[in-house]
């Protein structure tokens, strides 16, 4: 009596068996469930955390910094440049001495900062007695000159070998003095000083050697 509303489903057809098809897929691709840690396993794991926690607290500070930088490099390929330290702008200490050096150091110049007590430790160890001249400049009528250093003195320049700075001439030296006049700071200034420096003789007769002579004999007076 109810033979039209009964309805039969074809389990065989074309469209069923996809189905099952992609069901079986499916629950092939799906990972099986992760088990949950037991107690031993938590301990086990809380015991080598402990461990690696005393080893490091164990260390003094520098070798602390070293073993977490080294494990920091393991771990981060790379990273070595993000740790790298911008050197642009360092200065060594032979740089400090030359932006605050004095020619002379008076009483009443103070080192109130690191870099001038740094140049003027320096200075005290500088010899004064005769100076080192740099004549290059000459054409312009500008020379330049400094206190010799320990080894400057213990090789005789200066004294025994021409004071000037590219001049290893050893014979028909004078000793000459000149009122050296310079800026510094700002500040004009001047000082006595002495310089060894050879002597023309006959037998030089380039022409610049001759007209350095005389612009630099009329600086410089004999002593």
């Amino acid at each position: 009596m109810h033979d039209d509303l009964s309805s039969e489903l074809d389990y065989n057809s074309e469209s069923e068996r996809k189905r099952k098809r992609r069901l079986e897929s499916f629950q092939k691709e799906t990972a099986p469930p992760v088990p949950k840690a037991t107690k031993e396993f938590f301990y086990e794991e809380c015991a080598k955390e402990n461990t690696k926690r005393q080893n490091v607290l164990h260390l003094d500070v520098y070798s602390r910094h070293k073993r977490l930088i080294n494990q920091y490099f393991l771990t981060n390929p790379g990273s070595s440049t993000i740790l790298q330290r911008d050197t642009s702008r360092d200065k060594t200490d032979i740089d400090l001495i030359r932006s605050n050096s004095k020619f002379l150091w008076r009483d009443d110049d103070e080192a109130d900062t690191w870099e001038k007590k740094l140049a003027k430790r320096y200075y005290e160890k500088l010899y004064k007695e005769y100076c080192i001249g740099d004549l290059s400049h000459f054409k312009e009528n500008k020379i330049g000159l400094r206190w010799r250093i320990e080894q400057e003195v213990i090789d005789g320049k200066g004294q025994f070998i021409c004071g000037e700075k590219h001049c290893n001439s050893k014979e028909d030296l004078a000793s000459w003095e000149c009122k050296f006049n310079y800026v510094e700071d700002g500040e004009k200034k001047s000082a006595l000083v002495k310089l060894r420096k050879f002597v023309v003789t006959g037998r030089i007769t380039q022409p610049s050697v001759l007209t350095l002579f005389r612009i630099v004999s009329g600086m410089f007076k004999e002593a």
